[in-house]
């Protein structure tokens, strides 16, 4: 793997800069970079103070791999989404919401009772989000930042 075919990320855990992996894409090409040359604790020990996003996504790497393998083990046409959530949760610093669990919704529609459709397609009342309003604590996040 040539050093300029690597994402920004890899670069710099290969040496040069202060990236972060932004995105699921970002961390894959992080763990295929790392695997075989570093181990978890080399790269926490190399990463450690390079930015605040570093310092957040270090502790969780394990599981934000480990979240990553079971998205690309299952069939989700190459996406990530659960890893892309989390991701955005460490790097905001944020705590999972108390609120809704996490999950991001808040109280279930009326007008389509949760199922997010009606009259034979998308629900289209005021504030229904895939059958849900918002989570009022979090605004759909999943999660909350202290400010």
């Amino acid at each position: 793997m040539s050093y300029y075919t690597l994402g920004l990320s890899a670069q710099a855990i290969a040496g040069s800069g202060t990236d972060h992996p932004w995105d699921p894409g970002d961390l894959r090409r992080c763990i295929d970079y790392c695997s075989g040359r570093l181990t978890t604790e080399q790269l926490r020990t190399r990463m450690a103070g390079r930015s605040i996003s570093w310092d957040r996504l270090l502790p969780e790497w394990d599981k934000l791999v480990a979240l990553l393998q079971i998205e690309m083990d299952t069939a989700t046409n190459g996406r990530a989404p659960r890893t892309y959530a989390e991701m955005r949760r460490v790097l905001d610093g944020g705590v999972k919401c108390a609120t809704c669990d996490g999950s991001g919704r808040g109280d279930t529609c009326v007008k389509c009772n949760g199922t997010g459709h009606r009259c034979g397609g998308t629900c289209r009342a005021v504030d229904c989000h895939s059958g849900a309003a918002l989570c009022s604590a979090c605004r759909g996040n999943g999660y909350t930042v202290d400010a």
